[in-house]
């Protein structure tokens, strides 16, 4: 399925992300300006992005890619390995556990609300990690980690350690089978 934006999706776009581009099939490209500011702290910064707008039943979201090359000028500012920025092995980024997209995304998908609540928050992270050698803010781990840490207080009021079945059946109960098939858990847990 293809997140066609709307015109006024592509307005915007052009608008507030003028050097992103929408190629009339299926992705945006092109440098993506960070421009946000966190209690008062305002960062700039430029990443070169591709957004892929087709979308499987597992991800209900776009899958956004950090091209190589900003990657490694990421990694030489910061003391972090490519799993604590939460990025993949093929360079897309993991911008929240997919079962809490409705939290960032409350009206459903749309490309403003998509890059101003996930993309900007994504990229704000990294740049004052990089600047500042400190979080912003707590987050997740990546990864099985991080869905034992989101859904683990609520569901696991023990100490004991979680399985991956144990942790399956808590998201399925939580959310419902159409948020997770074993398909979706078995990419979620290998990272």
């Amino acid at each position: 399925m293809i997140l066609r934006p709307s015109k006024i999706d592509l307005d915007w776009l052009n608008n507030n992300q003028p050097k992103l581009c929408f190629n009339n099939k299926n992705i945006i490209e092109g440098i993506y300006k960070l421009n946000s500011s966190y209690k008062g702290v305002a960062l700039k910064g430029n990443y070169k992005i591709k957004i892929d707008l087709l979308v499987d039943n597992i991800d209900l979201i776009p899958t956004v890619y950090l091209y190589p090359e900003n990657l490694h000028r990421i990694l030489n500012k910061s003391d972090l390995k490519i799993s604590d920025l939460h990025i993949n092995s093929d360079f897309s980024l993991c911008l929240c556990i997919p079962e809490l997209a409705k939290d960032y995304l409350p009206h459903g998908y749309n490309l403003k609300e998509f890059i101003i609540n996930l993309v900007n928050p994504f990229f704000y992270w990294i740049r004052s990690y990089c600047l500042n050698k400190k979080k912003p803010w707590n987050d997740y781990s990546h990864g099985f980690q991080g869905y034992k840490e989101a859904f683990g207080v609520d569901v696991f009021e023990t100490k004991k350690s979680v399985n991956n079945q144990e942790l399956y059946n808590c998201i399925k109960k939580k959310f419902g089978s159409e948020y997770l098939s074993k398909q979706a858990f078995r990419k979620i847990i290998r990272g």
